[in-house]
């Protein structure tokens, strides 16, 4: 945002339709953008977590990253790509990598220790199982590979075969929803990999699912390229909505909640929108608006307000949890903000032309 001219920063006090939502739905919310330069990895980040004494951590093609809000620290423990990640307590930890998964521990340096828990990376005859996925269950944890489920309770491992072969995993609450390529939808309670959607009869071409998130008795499924669904009683409904144009069109990669009121949508070519649970739009942050890159890989929502956005390029934080929000001028075609009303509900800028 350095770059970016700075028009009007507001602080929308007393507006009643602001009051009601999580955050402010005018004006861009700051933005903290950091480069690879500045972790230490020129790598992607694939997921973000953040642990409750407010250290963020993040896993990456270069291993696990550490930022306690100044610092960042890289650990390297697994070989391959850190995949994915899970935050058990503030001490410990579990990633899903490249033929690899296991558990973080810090010790009495404060420093992160890495202990595998997979048998079988050094015998699987070439194939490099990806774990995408790292999950908890109550007190037993779950990792997902392309290939298995792997249960890891009370220190034994339980392999579940995919029924052809696993291209995505999300996790809401005690379940663990498994996109199977050709079988479908399917749900895993530690137990059990139960069927929930089949694809082949309604879909000619199987929707890539990219979210799972329980709406009562309902599933809402986002999907890459062919918007929202809503799923019941095992059929999968089109969701009419504003947001899901969008997501269609701009290819929507990943999903977070934001607490109990909004959804945020993570897309390929057009950064990031933050809706409702009714999917409308309340924010859309991109690469005109403050971001590095528009395509968002992964995201996070800590409980101190920050949406975390992992980047092809870089990494964001977005400030949801303050009122004060900005008006950006990055084609420069408005000038620099020199005085400003707010009178009835309406701002008025006055600005410098250079």
């Amino acid at each position: 945002m350095d770059k970016l001219l700075l028009l009007a920063t507001l602080l929308f006090v007393g507006v009643p339709d602001l009051c009601a939502q999580a955050f402010p739905g005018k004006g861009v919310p700051r933005i903290r953008n950091f480069t690879p330069d500045q972790y230490g990895t020129p790598g992607k980040t694939w997921e973000i977590k953040s642990a409750a004494n407010g250290l963020v951590y993040f896993a990456t093609d270069q291993g696990l990253l550490e930022f306690d809000g100044a610092r960042w620290q890289r650990y390297t423990g697994s070989k391959g790509f850190t995949r994915s990640l899970f935050i058990a307590a503030d001490s410990v930890l579990y990633t899903g990598a490249d033929k690899d998964f296991g558990r973080w521990q810090k010790n009495n340096v404060n420093q992160l220790h890495y202990t595998s828990l997979n048998p079988f990376r050094e015998s699987t005859k070439g194939l490099n199982e990806e774990f995408w996925g790292t999950y908890q269950i109550e007190e037993d944890y779950v990792f997902v590979s392309h290939n298995n489920v792997y249960l890891y309770k009370e220190q034994q491992l339980t392999k579940l075969p995919a029924p052809s072969r696993f291209y995505g995993s999300h996790g809401s609450g005690d379940t663990v929803y498994v996109f199977d390529e050709q079988s479908g939808l399917y749900g895993f309670d530690g137990f059990n990999l139960t069927p929930l959607a089949s694809f082949s009869a309604d879909f000619p071409d199987p929707p890539l699912i990219t979210g799972v998130h329980p709406q009562g008795d309902r599933l809402l499924v986002v999907t890459r390229g062919q918007g929202l669904f809503e799923l019941t009683d095992g059929q999968l409904q089109p969701l009419a909505n504003e947001v899901n144009a969008y997501l269609k069109k701009d290819q929507a990669f990943s999903f977070t909640t934001i607490g109990d009121t909004h959804y945020a949508f993570g897309t390929i070519l057009n950064g990031v929108y933050i809706t409702d649970l009714a999917g409308n739009i309340i924010q859309h942050l991109n690469k005109q608006k403050g971001l590095l890159n528009n395509t968002i890989l992964s995201m996070h929502y800590s409980e101190r307000g920050q949406l975390w956005l992992g980047m092809d390029f870089g990494i964001a934080a977005v400030n949801l949890s303050s009122n004060v929000t900005y008006f950006l001028d990055q084609p420069g075609q408005v000038g620099t903000g020199q005085t400003g009303l707010l009178h009835e509900g309406i701002f008025y800028l006055g600005t410098l032309l250079h």
